[in-house]
């Protein structure tokens, strides 16, 4: 489906979910997009017309489109249950931000919730992660801006379209963010702030990320929707502890007793997450000066299908791909030190 198609549905408000449903059940994008458009009561040239306004705009305003079958697409989002099918990018989007950290917690930290942010923040830069978040205010905006300060890459997830930036006063942050990263969000532009779509902005984080880190979180925080996300996109959480009588730490205390990384520093994210980085990813001046070496779409798609002791029937099944070819596909993760088979084509993904 064409970028101005695109367009017209999500401006029409048509959901991930309701796309992929349709795909999946009518297979020709002239009948989604008549289908989709005729749920949301819109007629198809209004909406085409109101696609080529927004198109328009994008390209005076520097911002970029892409749909989910675009090359540029980030490969790790593509594979998550409900991805965007469309993505709005101002500033770059690099091949090494596909080793990312997501950070998320309180937007009212504490002392301590903050200098920990900034800290394990920086600390993940200089070995050479890309660090996602959501420019929210407070452990959003430090983590953000730690890495920004030390010249780190990150990336920021909006609930907004990119030209309504929200909090305002990040605005600033979120123009230098464009200089050593990128804003990204799946709405349209000139979208406000509306509560249900931070929540859903929270899965392109954890979506984005080998990890997700909470810092600080009451709870019935946000922070752990990402969590929740990430858990079932099948990446990593941690969470850093905190005190037993702050209730800023409930979320994440509650986090470590279902079985989250507990996280005092960036070396106990590396060790949780060893087994699927790429092979000469450190050195002792860190990774950032080494070149990136990560996995194709098809590597991807494979490897998120690896979860525990699996067969490759299942895996074929769920990536929707012939056994042959998965196969193919899953000796060349073995080979890299992604994953490891035992008797019976069972594979799991490696840990160092």
């Amino acid at each position: 489906m064409s970028i101005r198609e695109l367009a017209a549905l999500n401006i029409a408000g048509v959901t991930p979910l309701m796309y992929r449903e349709l795909k999946e059940k009518l297979r020709d994008d002239a009948l989604v997009l008549r289908e989709a458009l005729k749920h949301k009561g819109k007629e198809e040239k209004e909406a085409l017309i109101a696609a080529d306004k927004e198109i328009v705009f994008s390209g005076k305003s520097h911002v970029k489109i892409l749909g989910i079958e675009d090359p540029g697409y980030p490969a790790p989002l593509r594979y998550i249950p409900d991805p965007p099918y469309i993505l709005y990018i101002k500033g770059e989007l690099k091949q090494e931000d596909l080793i990312a950290i997501g950070v998320v917690g309180s937007r009212k930290p504490s002392v301590y919730g903050r200098s920990q942010a900034e800290k394990l923040s920086a600390e993940v830069s200089a070995l050479g992660f890309c660090v996602v978040s959501g420019l929210a205010r407070g452990i959003d905006s430090a983590a953000h801006g730690a890495v920004l300060k030390r010249g780190g890459r990150t990336l920021a997830v909006l609930g907004t379209g990119l030209l309504k930036i929200y909090p305002e006063e990040n605005r600033g942050l979120a123009e230098k963010i464009c200089e050593n990263g990128a804003l990204i969000s799946e709405f349209p532009l000139l979208l406000g702030p509306e509560k249900w779509n931070f929540p859903r902005r929270n899965r392109v984080i954890s979506g984005l990320s080998l990890g997700s880190l909470v810092i600080e979180a009451g709870e019935k925080s946000g922070a752990l929707i990402t969590a929740k996300y990430a858990l079932e996109q099948g990446r990593e959480v941690f969470a850093l502890p905190g005190n037993v009588t702050s209730a800023m730490s409930k979320g994440t205390n509650g986090l470590i007793k279902a079985g989250a990384k507990l996280v005092e520093s960036a070396e106990d994210i590396v060790s949780e997450l060893s087994g699927v980085l790429p092979e000469g990813f450190f050195n002792r001046s860190g990774q950032i000066e080494l070149p990136i070496i990560s996995l194709s779409e098809e590597e991807s798609r494979v490897f998120s299908a690896v979860e525990g002791e699996i067969h490759v029937d299942d895996i074929a099944k769920t990536c929707g791909m012939q056994v042959s070819k998965v196969l193919s596909v899953l000796v060349g993760l073995e080979l890299k030190g992604y994953l490891k088979q035992y008797q019976g084509k069972i594979f799991v993904k490696a840990r160092k």
